[in-house]
């Protein structure tokens, strides 16, 4: 049997880690300045060219997500200027996807009285969303896979 030294030297994978807040912090920066300059539909096409050389498609535990849409929500809270749902579903949708994580941005419609919602999907779940309140929104096609 193997004993605890020759089991100590195994290289272990590092556990994936959600993103700190400094991390979320500058994301939400770079994602506020390119929708302001580039536009919702660029700036989306740039987080994915930026995200794309990682990787998508790796399976996450729930924990890694769930904890970096609470750091990513805690830091939009305390941002200068306000940080609304499209520019926290930005951020996360980036960190996540900066980890190989194949998360999903969605977005949807409430036709009366109108009001829209962006959000992130992983797995198939909405993220850190309350179900009740989606329901009142009809999804558009996937945008940002």
């Amino acid at each position: 049997s193997m004993g605890a030294e020759a089991r100590s030297a195994v290289p272990r994978q590092p556990e994936p880690v959600g993103p700190a807040v400094f991390e979320c912090m500058w994301r939400l920066a770079l994602v506020k300045l390119f929708l302001g300059v580039l536009g919702l539909g660029r700036a989306i096409r740039a987080i994915r060219a930026i995200t794309h050389r990682r990787g998508t498609g790796g399976a996450a535990d729930w924990s890694i997500v769930e904890r970096a849409a609470k750091t990513a929500t805690a830091t939009a809270s305390f941002f200068p200027g306000r940080a609304m749902c499209l520019e926290q579903s930005l951020t996360l949708w980036w960190c996540l996807r900066n980890r190989g994580i194949d998360a999903r941005l969605r977005f949807g419609v409430q036709p009366r009285p109108f009001a829209a919602h962006c959000w992130v999907e992983y797995g198939g779940s909405p993220v850190l969303e309350n179900g009740d309140r989606l329901r009142q929104f009809v999804p558009m096609n996937e945008v940002a896979p």
